[in-house]
């Protein structure tokens, strides 16, 4: 007879930085994004709570799930509850469904509403809303020739039409400030929220330098960037962004740099991030080779006191529409200097990776 396996749910110390780690590094094809150091990342740089749920057989000592959260407040001013993307970890479904539950009771225990736990390539079978979205993966091989012979002939010629414009790629964290400007623009070109500088400083001191910024350059002019973020087996592309203008793009040339990296540096596996199936970014993706993978993300349960929490008092409804509205206006039609303070501050507003 096979007995059920007992289980205590405890927030992990930061004495336990390590056992919380090798647990994830066991898994080598997971993106380093819910390491405990990514808890000092959204710390130091959002003054968040993070709070980080492990799972332990109580009658092995083994972790066997992980559910890395934390908590940021909406328009109205209320807390809502999201996880670390890839964060959620566990060893199978019943795990699963255990730290779900828990991580339900904490967040309304809290008087806050759980919106989004990612639990990344895993699809659990948990009695709530589920949703998905697609990324793109890249098997890493140590030839670079392969690499590059995997790549389809469009994304070859393109690679080789920027060199032959002139576009010239960098590497370097020193290179952090020049990517941060032509990623923050772009992103406001387009209305999209970002992130503070000091949180690329943040990632890049403490997850030990395991990230490299790549810039594209043309006539001494910063074109576009790319930010990495790797371990010793998986990589993820998080952030970029370019210039729009006539010319060459120089993302194609700005991804094979990287592909390079990551076979210089033994790393395995490539995650593009995520992308909308059929648009031009995720062709581009998939043109270098790469699979399109579904990703999941679970949201909180509809129960009654999960509506309660949800809902404001007349106040809080009229202020968080009137700022929801006025941060959405600065975006978009505001002054340089207004958009980007509202592009800060709109990020801090949901999901912080």
């Amino acid at each position: 007879m096979i007995r059920e396996m007992k289980l205590e749910i405890k927030v992990a110390e930061e004495s336990q930085k390590d056992l919380w780690n090798r647990y994830l590094n066991k898994r080598d094809y997971l993106p380093p994004l819910a390491c405990f150091e990514w808890k000092f990342v959204l710390e130091k740089t959002y003054n968040v709570e993070v709070v980080l749920l492990m799972a332990v057989s109580t009658a092995s000592q083994k972790v066997c799930g992980v559910l890395p959260l934390y908590f940021v407040n909406d328009y109205f001013g209320k807390p809502m509850v999201f996880s670390m993307k890839f964060g959620f970890v566990a060893d199978n479904n019943k795990i699963a469904s255990e730290l779900f539950e828990y991580s339900v009771k904490f967040a309304t225990d809290r008087g806050a509403v759980l919106k989004q736990l990612s639990t990344g390539y895993e699809n659990f079978k948990i009695p709530t809303n589920s949703v998905s979205a697609t990324t793109v993966t890249l098997d890493v091989h140590p030839s670079e020739d392969k690499m590059w012979n995997m790549m389809r002939g469009k994304a070859r010629n393109m690679v080789r039409k920027a060199g032959k414009e002139g576009i010239c790629v960098e590497q370097g964290l020193d290179k952090l400030d020049k990517f941060y400007k032509v990623y923050s623009d772009r992103m406001l070109v387009k209305g999209v929220r970002i992130h503070k500088l000091d949180y690329f400083k943040n990632v890049i001191k403490y997850l030990n330098g395991k990230a490299q910024v790549f810039i594209a350059t043309k006539n001494g002019e910063t074109i576009g960037g790319m930010f990495l973020v790797y371990n010793q087996k998986t990589g993820i592309y998080t952030h970029g962004g370019s210039t729009v203008g006539k010319g060459t793009s120089p993302n194609q040339i700005l991804l094979w740099e990287m592909v390079r990296f990551c076979v210089e540096k033994g790393i395995k596996h490539l995650d593009f991030g995520e992308s909308v199936k059929g648009s031009g970014v995720h062709n581009f993706k998939i043109w270098f080779g790469g699979v399109p993978r579904e990703i999941y993300y679970l949201e909180g349960a509809n129960d009654p006191e999960q509506t309660r929490l949800s809902k404001p008092s007349f106040f809080r409804a009229f202020r968080g529409q009137f700022l929801r509205i006025s941060s959405y206006l600065l975006l978009h039609y505001g002054t340089a200097y207004l958009k980007r303070k509202a592009g800060v501050w709109k990020r801090q507003r949901g999901s912080l990776q």
